[in-house]
């Protein structure tokens, strides 16, 4: 197996973050001895930092990326790419909503499929009536108004190789969310159909202003209206407050 290197952005985890990193070691260790994983807290407000560092103490793989402030999961999973050594990468949810025990089935999908990007798609989001309609408007306004198509049953879980982003090249700098670029490029995309899990604890980080703002990006950003001399490549606006790796 190559190398592996897992995503993972953090808002106020405190109550997922070692369940989580117990779990998803549990499933890396059974796929390859060289792998990481790379979590971006973006500015959180609890103690998330304070116990990941602690788990650090024992989890070498793990490597801990601190935003100076709040820049929305977007930029956070953009950090996380930026600094991420593997072959093959994954992104996902800190929530456990994105079972890590699925992850050997993407990267298989990913090996057999001859693959270049595999994304789960849930059978059925088990989330509230008001997220889900808010999700359901805002990909239908995103197909309208943009170049993107992408099904509504996803998010950010999926796995890809390193060449799909060495392939976007500047692309990728350019604002708005890397995983969007991924649909705009012309990638071997596969899906794999999944049950999502309840969430583990607590309430998502990311409320209704940040979901807001993220299909506000989008739509700014990959608007059919936008002229070719609006889209320069630019640095994603990210900034980074300290990098730690567990010891």
């Amino acid at each position: 197996m190559k190398n592996i290197s897992v995503i993972i952005p953090v808002f106020n985890d405190r109550e997922v973050i070692s369940t989580l990193l117990a779990r998803l070691t549990a499933v890396l260790k059974k796929l390859t001895v060289n792998y990481e994983i790379i979590l971006v807290d973006d500015c959180s407000t609890d103690d998330t930092v304070e116990i990941v560092s602690k788990e650090q103490l024992f989890r070498q793989s793990v490597t801990l990326i601190r935003l100076k402030r709040n820049f929305g999961q977007q930029y956070a999973i953009t950090a996380g790419i930026d600094h991420a050594s593997g072959e093959i990468i994954a992104v996902m949810d800190s929530d456990l909503q994105d079972p890590p025990e699925a992850l050997p089935e993407l990267l298989e999908k990913l090996e057999f499929m001859n693959s270049e990007i595999v994304i789960a798609r849930w059978k059925k989001r088990k989330s509230s009536l008001c997220r889900v309609i808010l999700s359901r408007i805002f990909f239908l306004v995103a197909q309208l108004l943009t170049n993107i198509r992408q099904d509504h049953r996803t998010g950010v879980y999926r796995v890809f190789l390193r060449d799909v982003i060495d392939r976007l090249g500047d692309h990728a700098k350019q604002p708005g969310s890397i995983l969007s670029m991924m649909h705009k490029g012309n990638f071997r995309i596969a899906y794999l159909d999944l049950e999502r899990q309840e969430r583990f604890a607590g309430k998502s980080g990311y409320n209704y202003n940040r979901l807001i703002k993220l299909a506000w990006d989008r739509l700014k950003n990959h608007s059919i209206f936008r002229s070719s001399r609006d889209s320069c490549p630019a640095k994603p606006k990210y900034e980074i407050e300290s990098i730690s790796k567990g010891s």
